[in-house]
């Protein structure tokens, strides 16, 4: 985020988007561990996956390679769709 604040020229959107995806991040262990919503988990955990990706993306033309340093989070995020296997069971 630091890296991306000095880059990116449209601070507010940049800024929504990173609360959005803050969230939505921590929102997401208490829905699936604590509460055992699980599908609304993976609801939130794809909505997150939606937005890092998004980011990742749409920031790449004005960040360029800096925009990787999202990569490693959101191939994580893929992974956690271990959730949807949560769910099927």
């Amino acid at each position: 985020m630091a890296k991306a604040y000095t880059i990116i020229a449209d601070k507010n959107s940049l800024i929504a988007l990173f609360v959005v995806q803050w969230i939505l991040n921590v929102g997401w262990n208490p829905l699936f561990f604590l509460y055992h919503l699980v599908a609304l988990s993976l609801f939130t955990i794809i909505a997150l996956t939606s937005v890092v990706g998004f980011m990742l993306f749409y920031y790449r033309s004005q960040m360029h390679l800096a925009s990787l340093l999202l990569l490693p989070y959101f191939l994580w995020l893929i992974a956690a769709s271990l959730n949807g296997y949560a769910l099927k069971n």
